[in-house]
Formats: structure tokens, C-alpha cells, sequence
């Protein structure tokens, strides 16, 4: 049973790119409720080949977050899923930001990865990105539900 409760579900959000620019690839399918599994990405926000692919939520005011889920996809390339961050902040800038969590990875297919923000967490706006190491590879962002849970 959970204590907090999802808050991104329906918020507006936005990435770095987004694959072959296809409605199925929007942001907002990160963020649409749906966590039935799907293959190949579709579905879920997928971003373009690029080196810190990110997706951002706007939140609409600021909250204290607790933990963030993110949902795998559910085919071949559930490795994609590595080095992310998580950063939590009060301006869309991100000029100043906290950091909540980081997940290692690499993920694998029907993952659900759970990152735990630090304490005192606060903000309207949470991105998520991938950080790769090195940074010159090309990375993919794939997350086919994002859930949100504040204290």
C-alpha cells in the first residue's frame, strides 16, 4: 500500500526530441496512466538519438516529492535505460535545482525503476535524464509511464 500519491499523471510535459516526431512518442504518453506493457516503444515518450535526452513535468505548483517510478519498455532494449537522473525544481529553467535520485541501471524489460528522493525535495518542475557516460554516445530515453508521488 502507498502513503503518498501519483501526481503526474495528465500534467503537461515536454523532452529533448521526440522519435520520427510520432504521436506515439509525445511526451504525454509518459504521463497518460497507462501502464500496460507495450513493445517497441509505442505508447511511451521515446526521444531521438541524442546525448542527455531529457523529459521534463510541469507539476503545476511546487510540491515536497518523495519517490519517482518509471516504467520500462517491454522488448529488446530495456538496457536503454541507464545513468539517470532525477532533478527536481521551482523554475522551468532549472537555472537552481535539487537533486532527487539517480538510477544506475542498466534497466531490462518490464522494469519498474524506483528512485528515492533525497530529503526535502521541493518543486513544480521534475526532469529526467539521461546522463550517459561518456556523454558523446547517442542515448535513447524511453519511459512509458512516469508516476510521481509526493509526501
Amino acid at each position: 500500500e502507498r502513503d503518498s500519491q501519483n501526481i503526474a499523471v495528465g500534467k503537461p510535459a515536454s523532452g529533448s526530441s521526440v522519435l520520427y516526431d510520432s504521436p506515439d512518442h509525445f511526451p504525454s504518453q509518459a504521463l497518460d496512466g497507462s501502464v500496460v506493457p507495450h513493445k517497441w516503444g509505442i505508447y511511451c515518450y521515446h526521444s531521438g538519438g541524442e546525448t542527455t535526452p531529457w523529459l521534463t513535468v510541469d507539476l503545476g505548483t511546487d510540491y515536497d516529492i518523495d519517490f519517482v517510478l518509471i516504467f520500462n519498455r517491454h522488448d529488446e532494449f530495456g538496457e536503454r535505460l541507464h545513468d539517470v537522473s532525477v532533478t527536481v525544481s521551482t523554475v522551468s529553467s532549472f537555472s537552481s535545482y535539487t537533486h532527487c535520485g539517480y538510477y544506475t541501471g542498466p534497466g531490462h524489460v518490464i522494469q519498474i525503476a524506483t528512485i528515492l528522493c533525497q530529503r526535502n525535495v521541493n518543486g513544480r518542475y521534475v526532469k529526467v535524464q539521461i546522463l550517459g557516460i561518456p556523454t558523446t554516445d547517442t542515448e535513447y530515453l524511453t519511459i512509458c509511464e512516469l508516476e510521481i508521488f509526493v509526501i
